[in-house]
Formats: structure tokens, C-alpha cells, sequence
């Protein structure tokens, strides 16, 4: 694995290296659209799942992100990788 950048920490850091069940690709997307995607995956994650978010805009993985995120009850990590924001969550039980 390439050098991670951890940016937000609201969640076990294991996570970084959990292999998430499902992906979703946000990059090329503005703002509001990578939190409006987001929002329609999050409510099918079952408790326990890992489920992980790769985007390119900053604004939306460490501020809409997070924000839908404590709202639907999960832990969270977001870092970047090579130029990469990746936000890994799972969902409380």
C-alpha cells in the first residue's frame, strides 16, 4: 500500500486497512453531487459493514462527507493517497 495521509480519525483506524464490501467512485463530481450519491448507498449498509468512498474534492470527504456520516450513526476514516481522498466507514450497530 502506498504512504496514507490521515486526515479525520472518528472511527477505529484499522478501517484504513478494512476491505470494504462496497465501493463507491465519486471522483469528477462537484459538490452537492458526491454527498447526494453518498446518501443513496448509505441507508442499504448493514450494521458491521465496511463501505468506502473515493473521491478527488476535499471539501466533500472531510466536510458534507462527515457530516451525513455522524447523522446515519457510522465511524469513519478519511485519508489520501496519491492525490486521492478516501473516506472508509462502517456503520455502528
Amino acid at each position: 500500500m502506498s504512504e496514507v495521509e490521515l486526515v479525520l480519525l472518528r472511527g477505529p483506524l484499522d478501517l484504513v486497512r478494512e476491505e470494504a464490501r462496497k465501493h463507491l467512485d465519486v471522483t469528477g463530481l462537484i459538490c452537492p453531487y458526491p454527498a447526494l450519491e453518498v446518501s443513496k448507498v448509505l441507508p442499504q449498509v448493514n450494521e458491521g459493514e465496511v463501505v468506502e468512498v473515493v473521491t478527488d474534492s476535499e471539501v466533500s470527504a472531510t466536510k458534507s462527507l462527515p457530516v451525513i456520516l455522524d447523522r446515519l450513526g457510522f465511524s469513519y476514516v478519511v485519508f489520501k493517497r496519491e492525490g486521492l481522498w478516501y473516506v472508509r466507514a462502517v456503520k455502528r450497530g
